[in-house]
């Protein structure tokens, strides 16, 4: 045999062989082995229903997703409460605001709950299970005395603006007697005395709440006191609004050239507290401070600039802080406005 002819005929057939073998992986072969899944790295973490709060807050709030705005990379939210058994939640009005994504996904961190927000009532409080029928039992104008302790389930009305007198025509329960006294109380508040306290009946009392313009905005207990001294408290039933001109006749700018109209709450406590303030010409970039005489200032740590209007203000209070501190907020450009001792930390 001819070795020397014979091995260029077998390099000829390696060769052939090593082209159709190539041959065989096609274009779309050769792109799904490079194809790779990609996933957004910066999507919102939140979606609509989530209930999220501070995990190092002591508040019965957290705050309700209702929807993201990619334009601006912000949440719309309603705050939200907690129900007298201790769940998630109802609102106890139907306002919401926006905070920015980065505010919401590092103070908020934790997601308690979800749920569809048309699920979530607005100002109805929750009863408490197997609620009696109640009936309609005429007093007489005499001192009743009952032995059992009364019940509060609802208030007609259950809100009224700050400044202004709200006439009860129902406050529902059960157990009530004549002569009975009704107050608004609010943790670091005084206490708001009703007048023209009546027992219509054991189940019904009428009254008159004059609610002073300095109130602070928010959720108020009702309390009912029998003549025995036994009394009922429904948390967070009734609900105080501000207004701006209310805060401007009791919150007025003591300096500066900032307008502050009022503050959302004007109470504060140790450790992580957000408030709401209102007033005229604030910038991106403004800074909140509390001072005090003879204290250390207090910064709040992110200050959330909502509009010229209206800011967020996240601050965290040391402790033995207490006391009225005066309220500042500083724009970039040097401009600012304080309020006289107008926070008050218990």
């Amino acid at each position: 045999m001819d070795r020397t002819n014979t091995c260029p005929a077998v390099a000829i057939l390696i060769i052939i062989a090593g082209i159709l073998i190539a041959g065989c992986s096609t274009p779309d072969t050769k792109d799904q082995a490079v194809q790779t899944t990609v996933t957004p790295a910066d999507s919102p973490k939140y979606s609509v229903g989530d209930i999220v709060r501070n995990p190092s807050s002591a508040t019965a709030t957290a705050f309700l997703i209702i929807g993201y705005d990619a334009a601006t990379d912000s949440y719309e939210r309603a705050l939200v409460n907690k129900n007298p058994d201790g769940s998630w939640g109802y609102r106890i009005d139907n306002r919401t605001d926006s905070a920015t994504r980065v505010v919401m996904e590092k103070v908020y961190t934790d997601i308690v709950d979800s749920k569809d927000p048309s699920e979530v009532p607005i100002v109805t409080p929750t009863l408490p299970p197997s609620t009696p029928t109640m009936t309609w039992v005429p007093l007489s104008t005499a001192t009743t005395v009952v032995s059992t302790a009364p019940r509060i389930t609802k208030i007609l009305p259950d809100h009224g603006d700050a400044g202004t007198t709200v006439e009860v025509t129902d406050l529902v329960g059960m157990n009530f007697a004549n002569p009975a006294s009704v107050r608004l109380r609010r943790a670091g508040s005084i206490e708001i005395q009703a007048t023209s306290v009546k027992a219509v009946s054991n189940t019904s009392i009428t009254c008159t709440i004059a609610i002073p313009s300095s109130a602070a905005a928010g959720a108020w207990d009702v309390v009912v006191t029998n003549p025995d001294g036994q009394s009922a408290t429904y948390t967070n039933i009734f609900l105080v609004h501000q207004t701006i001109s209310s805060g401007l006749t009791t919150a007025a700018t003591s300096a500066g050239t900032i307008p502050i109209y009022f503050i959302d709450p004007a109470v504060g406590h140790y450790g992580d507290n957000q408030i709401t303030v209102t007033g005229a010409n604030f910038q991106k970039g403004a800074k909140v401070t509390l001072q005090k005489t003879g204290m250390t200032d207090i910064t709040a740590r992110e200050t959330d600039w909502s509009s010229n209007t209206t800011l967020t203000v996240f601050i965290a209070i040391p402790r033995a802080m207490n006391g009225a501190w005066d309220f500042r907020v500083t724009n970039p450009d040097g401009s600012y406005g304080v309020n006289f001792g107008k926070f008050i930390v218990n």
